[in-house]
């Protein structure tokens, strides 16, 4: 969930029903992106948030994987212009 002004929570529901939530603020996100991450038989596309002075990036929707399209683009213009709203919307190859 993103909030215009104040940050994102990120939140993981696992399957005994345990949830872990995290909330980073607007300030400490360095930039959004779709990354790519490749195996020897697959190469899915993530989504992640990175942070200021951080080294380890969040990674959205860890344990699910959507596909790029349409879904996984969708999110990312989405989360970006309400935490970025000043910044024009950035889809690379569109």
């Amino acid at each position: 969930m993103a909030i215009k002004d104040v940050g994102v929570q990120v939140r993981t529901v696992y399957w005994g029903g345990r949830s872990v939530s995290r909330f980073i603020d607007q300030h400490k996100i360095h930039d959004i992106i779709i990354n790519e991450g490749i195996t020897l038989w697959q190469i899915k596309s993530y989504m992640a948030i990175l942070l200021s002075q951080e080294d380890k990036m969040v990674v959205v929707f860890e344990h699910l994987l959507p596909r790029l399209r349409p879904t996984l683009l969708e999110v990312y213009t989405g989360i970006r212009s309400v935490v970025f709203p000043d910044l024009p919307p950035s889809v690379d190859g569109e």
